[in-house]
């Protein structure tokens, strides 16, 4: 969850990450390993995919906060976050 007003940190996935938005609105982005930024806006029902080495946040300018569900792949399972 995401609070309202809030924005988290800008975070580097060490796997992809699938994110369903549950509720709430506001807009993400992420950078991906060759340095190319993409932007979006994040809705319910929306999914959204992000590569493993990007580096991304999430941003809530609204009242309401953002509930999602986020869910890591990766092919390695030696990795122990």
């Amino acid at each position: 969850m995401i609070d309202s007003n809030t924005e988290t940190e800008e975070k580097k996935a060490t796997r992809r990450r699938h994110w369903i938005v549950l509720s709430g609105e506001g807009s993400a982005e992420y950078r991906n390993a060759c340095g190319y930024r993409y932007g979006f806006i994040i809705e319910p029902n929306e999914h959204v995919e992000i590569p493993s080495g990007a580096t991304y946040r999430i941003m809530n300018r609204t009242e309401c906060p953002i509930v999602i569900i986020e869910v890591q792949l990766s092919d390695d399972q030696t990795i122990d976050e």
